[in-house]
């Protein structure tokens, strides 16, 4: 009689711990299927993000509003070249100008992945007189297509609203070039320089020769550097230029 009785106690004492048993597995059945809820949508998420189609548009519509800007901005630039050949053609004994062709490799820049290298034209012109020093005046126009359609954040994790990229540019430089000999010539530039809505310092260091004794034909191989294009980190852009120009009078 006495074993049963403990028995019996026992089983009291322990009855309430099948609720507690049964009160755990709901609650690892319900994280479980909350953890797994948690994972499909994250898979999900990953896989589809919602924004990546937005964002590929809103990339897709700065790349061409900005080349669109850009040749509006370039338009003028060549329309001034054609008018300051017609102009300086009517004292073509004072002064020698060429039109260039240009092709410039970026060498250093923050966002050099949008703008690798660039294509333009330019206009140079000598002021002649009786000494190897002359007078130079350059205006050159170039527009950068390349691109690798990386939309890049300002240093500080911010993202700009027009972009940092060198859509294009355009400079108006002066200066002095030297000329020891008919075949060859250096020449020191620099003046402001319009890039992005920007009006920045540069400068253009050039080494010239010519292909005759006739200087019509002349190649050019300038180093071109824009002071503080990227305030936020005060960097400098810097490309290789090289040019081939064609002596207008």
């Amino acid at each position: 009689m006495g074993k049963a009785t403990q028995k019996q106690r026992r089983n009291e004492n322990t009855a309430g711990n099948t609720r507690l048993a049964q009160w755990g597995q709901t609650l690892y059945n319900q994280k479980s299927g909350y953890y797994s809820a948690f994972v499909l949508a994250d898979s999900s998420v990953f896989q589809k993000p919602p924004l990546r189609q937005a964002w590929e548009r809103w990339l897709i519509y700065r790349t061409t509003t900005t080349r669109k800007l850009t040749m509006k901005n370039l338009i003028p630039t060549f329309l001034l070249c054609f008018l300051l050949t017609q102009v300086f053609g009517q004292t073509k004994r004072k002064v020698s100008s060429y039109i260039f062709a240009n092709y410039n490799n970026t060498i250093n820049d923050y966002t050099i992945g949008n703008n690798p290298w660039g294509v333009g034209l330019g206009f140079q012109a000598f002021l002649n007189n009786k000494t190897k020093f002359k007078p130079t005046i350059e205006l050159t126009g170039d527009i950068y297509l390349e691109d690798d359609k990386v939309f890049r954040s300002n240093p500080d994790g911010t993202f700009p609203e027009g972009g940092n990229d060198v859509g294009g540019m355009v400079n108006l430089f002066v200066g002095s070039s030297f000329h020891p000999t008919q075949n060859i010539y250096l020449s020191f530039v620099g003046g402001p320089s319009f890039i992005s809505g920007q009006t920045l310092f540069g400068i253009k260091p050039s080494f010239g020769f010519y292909f005759s004794k006739t200087q019509r034909w002349t190649g050019k191989i300038s180093y071109i550097n824009i002071f503080n294009r990227t305030k936020i980190v005060n960097e400098d852009f810097g490309s290789l230029s090289l040019s081939i120009g064609l002596k207008l009078f």
